[in-house]
């Protein structure tokens, strides 16, 4: 695997860009190991997966929340939470 051109900056640290899916993807680590290693980490898509937001509603959101509290809260409160769901 080809990786970019890592150069040292002025400051003392490594700069590497990478240009994935029509990305433009800066590196800047401490170290030039440090900078390979996450290039090759993006080059390989074992960081991909991690920068892509996750879509999701706000009521599915609110729905997960309201299921995590079930065996947590009262009855009452879960009521009050599933309320709020329905009405706003």
């Amino acid at each position: 695997m080809k990786l970019p051109a890592i150069r040292q900056l002025p400051s003392g640290s490594w700069f590497c860009q990478l240009r994935l899916d029509g990305r433009s993807i800066s590196i800047t680590e401490p170290t030039e190991a440090k900078c390979r290693a996450r290039a090759m980490a993006y080059k390989t898509g074992v960081l991909q997966a991690r920068r892509q937001p996750a879509s999701v509603t706000l009521g599915a959101a609110m729905d997960a929340y309201i299921d995590m509290r079930r065996g947590v809260c009262s009855p009452t409160t879960i009521e009050s939470y599933e309320k709020i769901r329905k009405q706003y």
